[in-house]
């Protein structure tokens, strides 16, 4: 059984990064055009192909190189078409929409700026409710991979020639061939080496080592809108990790809204409680409360009772998605004096006395 990660003289636990640069240095050195041994070199590429690849490593590293079901172990089908009839698929992963996107949606001319596209970031924001309720621009923080000062993202001295690139032949592209559960299809996918360009510098930045990023810290604006609410995604373009000769990722900011002191959220509603007189709750009359958006006079109804809910329109969070506001429901509490008067007893005593 071949053992892929032997073939590129990397251990088990290699992460993606130390796979590719292996492999680099071990396509230089067999490479068939430079006087290579193609056999060699075709083994290196296979073991690449797999351990490069997420889910084909998972399976390579439950199945090995004959038992998994994407290469190797199968009774050959008509055409060349590996199929196996008698199950085993127990703990395999299959990505059926990757090998049908492949296959029907022109896999073979991959976009160079979105074979090497930068990573997107994801990260967290906290923000009051007030900020959440007016709306806000505040600065996020990354460290990450930014597009290089020196080259501007070139990856090459400026004063650097352009050769052809001898692993595609300024193709930009190169051929592979990918085995999967439907049988072995040609893909063309593009070149490592020179990102797709087809060139190569004679002269690598000095700065990036020919990357075209180096990894810094760096500062968004970001917008926050009003009427955001908590667990909201904001999506800003191209603002995540810097890509290799592609695109930069994207840039999420994931908002979280701190609790409030006074008041509570329910979507676009807030609620909060206000405590009036016992004769305001009997006779009713306006009282000043404050929302969120400042101090307005709240007209308390005739005999309104301990925990009723009293609503001022349009005083809760501006909607996000649609015209105007939410309400605020501002839940009574009657204070009921501990010391009276003489003659405020005497009155209350009256009243008992009459069945109030």
């Amino acid at each position: 059984m071949k053992d892929f990660y032997k073939i590129l003289g990397v251990g088990k636990n290699a992460t993606p990064d130390e796979i590719k640069k292996a492999y680099k240095n071990l396509a230089h050195k067999y490479h068939p055009d430079k006087g290579g041994d193609a056999e060699k070199f075709k083994e290196i590429n296979e073991a690449y192909q797999v351990l490069s690849n997420e889910s084909k490593r998972k399976q390579y590293d439950s199945f090995g190189a004959t038992g998994g079901p994407n290469w190797g172990g199968f009774g050959d089908g008509p055409g060349g078409v590996r199929w196996d009839f008698g199950g085993g698929f127990d703990g395999a992963e299959f990505n059926f929409g990757d090998i049908f996107e492949q296959f029907f949606s022109g896999a073979n001319h991959q976009n160079t700026s979105v074979r090497n596209r930068g990573h997107d970031i994801e990260v967290r924001l906290d923000i009051t409710l007030e900020e959440a309720f007016s709306g806000i621009e505040r600065d996020v923080e990354l460290d990450t991979e930014v597009v290089c000062e020196r080259c501007n993202g070139k990856r090459y001295e400026l004063d650097s020639k352009l050769q052809t690139c001898e692993y595609c032949r300024g193709a930009g592209r190169v051929k592979e061939n990918q085995d999967t559960f439907f049988g072995i299809f040609n893909n063309v996918i593009i070149c490592e080496e020179c990102f797709g360009t087809g060139k190569i510098p004679e002269k690598n930045c000095k700065k990036c080592l020919g990357e075209g990023r180096v990894h810094s810290r760096k500062i968004i604006k970001v917008k926050i809108p009003a009427g955001i609410n908590i667990h909201d995604t904001i999506k800003v373009s191209k603002q995540g990790e810097a890509g290799i000769g592609g695109n930069a990722g994207d840039l999420y900011v994931k908002v979280f809204i701190k609790q409030h002191v006074k008041f509570v959220r329910k979507g676009d509603d807030l609620y909060g409680e206000e405590v009036i007189k016992f004769t305001q709750a009997a006779l009713g009359g306006d009282v000043g409360v404050r929302t969120i958006d400042g101090t307005v006079n709240l007209k308390i109804p005739k005999g309104t009772q301990v925990g009723d809910l009293v609503k001022l329109k349009g005083k809760g969070m501006p909607r996000l998605r649609a015209i105007g506001k939410g309400d605020y429901y501002v839940r009574v509490k009657v204070d009921i004096p501990k010391r009276l008067s003489q003659e405020q007893k005497e009155l209350l005593e009256k009243l008992q006395k009459e069945g109030f």
